[in-house]
């Protein structure tokens, strides 16, 4: 596995841009190069093929936010599947990946200066700090203004960068089976990496799909009110989404214990058949969804933004993989999308990283206990690292 390896390392040091993914429970990695970025709308989410790393918004409200960064897909020049269980595979993916960088060539124009973080960007925020963020948002909680908020956090980690990448994305991949594992890089500009284990929209077939996922507990612990709670605020929230949305054949699944690495969710699986017209709608109107944002979306959102000092930059938003023939007539083609919330990820830079956690909010969180959650939470990164 190191031919690999060294391989993708040569894309990230001479800033090709590339993507990295497997998808849960699977044993094939695809990989995708791209020479030029285009910066896109959600719009586009249906019009356009390739990979899109979306950024933490409310489309509505993007002037709102600390930093507007765009969304940003990545057309495929050449794509390519291999698994691990497969040397084969694996020697004809360096090859192809070396002799294309040999021939490699790339627009001039870039979105390198559409990229570019502030120092507050990645404000460190200390526990004392975060208590007091929290019990701020419990007591406007309990006053009626909102119903749950995520609270945010970055962890800065000196010990890996981008030159690490690649490593960490196969210790990613061989560590968390349950979890969609995604490793994109942006002309050297961009290097974000993750194990999101929360599907935002899967559109295949006409049938649209999302779950459900909310509340945190060690393997050990049991469930508590808080977690059923905060969980089925969501679910509430993605079936009144797809009944706004004039869906047909709602399905709602049984609200399962799913193990995340080291800690357990609540999962409900959500599905419809949407009319192709309502796609898009229905993609804006999840995105960001109360597990990540909160509840009511816009003045949680709102709240999120007054109360964290740091930028979220891509926490929050989502990532994945496009096609544009996915509201094609025929609901017997394969194609679709496939757009998963960025969560338990990473940006990686020069010589640093940053880690980004959160937890739910609810009148009955304990300020302690939310700090410990996000501690919690970011061992499925850290636990990777050095």
């Amino acid at each position: 596995m190191v031919g690999i390896i060294n391989a993708i390392n040569k894309l990230i040091e001479k800033n090709i841009s590339f993507y990295l993914y497997r998808e849960p429970f699977s044993t094939n990695i695809t990989i995708g190069i791209s020479s030029y970025p285009v910066i896109i709308k959600t719009d586009d989410l249906i019009t356009k093929s390739g990979f899109v790393i979306s950024p933490f918004q409310i489309e509505s409200n993007e002037s709102s936010q600390k930093s507007a960064y765009p969304t940003i897909l990545l057309p495929q020049d050449i794509t390519v599947d291999f698994s691990l269980n497969d040397i084969t595979s694996i020697k004809i993916t360096e090859e192809i990946i070396l002799n294309h960088i040999e021939k490699f060539e790339y627009e001039k124009e870039s979105v390198q200066k559409l990229i570019t973080f502030q120092d507050d960007d990645f404000y460190q925020i200390d526990k004392t700090e975060y208590i007091n963020q929290c019990q701020e948002v419990v007591d406007k909680i309990k006053n009626g203004e909102i119903d749950k908020m995520i609270l945010s956090r970055v962890i800065k980690n000196e010990n890996n960068s981008v030159k690490d990448a690649s490593q960490l994305f196969f210790k990613l991949e061989c560590k968390y089976d349950h979890a969609f594992i995604f490793l994109i890089n942006i002309q050297g500009t961009l290097t974000w990496i993750g194990a999101s284990p929360e599907l935002l929209a899967d559109y295949s077939k006409g049938v649209f799909t999302s779950v459900s996922l909310a509340g945190t507990k060690k393997p050990e612990k049991k469930w508590t009110s808080k977690e059923y709670y905060e969980q089925e605020l969501v679910t509430n929230y993605i079936v009144d989404i797809f009944k706004k949305n004039e869906c047909q054949s709602v399905k709602i699944g049984e609200r399962l214990s799913v193990r995340a690495g080291d800690f357990e969710h609540l999962m409900t699986q959500i599905s419809a058949k949407p009319e192709k017209k309502r796609i898009v709608s229905l993609v804006k109107d999840l995105n960001p969804t109360p597990a990540l944002c909160g509840y009511p979306k816009e003045k949680s959102y709102e709240l999120i933004i007054k109360t964290e000092k740091h930028s979220r930059l891509y926490y929050g938003g989502f990532i994945g993989i496009i096609n544009s023939d996915s509201t094609k007539e025929s609901h017997n083609s394969n194609q679709g999308f496939k757009l998963f919330v960025n969560l338990r990820s990473s940006l990686l830079l020069k010589n640093k990283s940053y880690i980004f956690v959160g937890g739910g909010i609810t009148q009955d969180s304990i300020p302690e206990n939310e700090w410990e959650e996000t501690c919690i939470k970011s061992q499925t990164i850290l636990s990777v690292f050095k």
